[in-house]
């Protein structure tokens, strides 16, 4: 499924020349009958002395302000004017980048979000993987670090391979199990601390640097939270340090599984050499 979240356009910023010359107009306007008389009125507070300060500047700026039009005056008034339009071309600017990065990471967030239940329906693939918890030991019934382990192994897969995404709060069979279990051990028990606990891991396991490539999204199946761990293919070989160890670890079918030091060379040189 291709996603493409400019299909439609924004209705604020569909004609980005109108949305940015709106911008450009409100700071000429604002240079032109703010910015003018200010730099004025600091001109003036600075040659005119403290005496009689307020009546002769409410007649100072009466006047500016009834001379605006006038040629001698407008010159300074339009020079204020295009100065402002520079200033609301760049706010503009900056408001246009914004407001489309916003709308796009909604749309993105909503696709995801909507294509979760085909993608459980799907199974596990070379690009799927189902975890039941992320920390949850559900033989033990509590928390188990270990477990943590087997969710960073799996991710650092997906980097190596071609991406993937993981589905954590699913069973093997697809069925919904849930993260209520895995709110319970975290220090924050909510969607936000179960995302930080999944960005800990991969930071802890494969580096700060990788934290970029995975994305964790939310989805309320069945009653149920569950978490999409979105993860892109890496640019270059991530190893997995556990322990005192460096292993590289590779999607291959529906499991992951860690190569050696020869498979690993072998592999690398062809798949990054692309």
């Amino acid at each position: 499924m291709m996603l493409n979240a400019r299909q439609t356009l924004h209705p604020v910023t569909g004609n980005p020349f109108a949305f940015v010359g709106l911008f450009m107009l409100a700071g000429a306007l604002f240079g032109f009958f703010v910015l003018n008389p200010l730099i004025a009125s600091l001109f003036w507070l600075e040659f005119s002395g403290a005496a009689g300060i307020p009546g002769q500047y409410g007649e100072f700026i009466a006047g500016r302000m009834g001379r605006m039009f006038d040629p001698g005056q407008l010159r300074f008034g339009t020079i204020f004017a295009c100065i402002g339009a520079a200033m609301g071309a760049g706010f503009g600017l900056f408001a246009l980048v914004l407001v489309r990065r916003t709308t796009d990471i909604r749309k993105l967030t909503d696709t995801l979000t909507q294509s979760i239940p085909d993608l459980i329906a799907g199974g596990e693939s070379d690009r799927v993987e189902f975890k039941s918890t992320l920390r949850w030991d559900l033989v033990k019934d509590s928390p188990n670090k270990a477990l943590e382990t087997v969710i960073a192994k799996t991710i650092v897969g997906f980097l190596n391979r071609r991406g993937g995404n993981l589905l954590i709060g699913v069973e093997d069979d697809g069925a919904i199990y849930g993260l209520e279990r895995d709110y319970q051990s975290l220090r924050r028990k909510d969607r936000d601390g179960f995302e930080q606990a999944v960005m800990d891991i991969v930071k802890r396991f494969a580096g700060g640097e990788t934290c970029a490539m995975v994305h964790v999204l939310f989805s309320r199946i069945e009653e149920k939270d569950v978490a999409l761990v979105i993860v892109e293919a890496a640019h270059q070989p991530v190893y997995l340090t556990h322990g005192g160890k460096a292993e590289f670890y590779l999607r291959t079918g529906n499991s992951t599984r860690a190569l050696d030091a020869r498979e690993t060379m072998d592999y690398a040189g062809k798949h990054w050499a692309k």
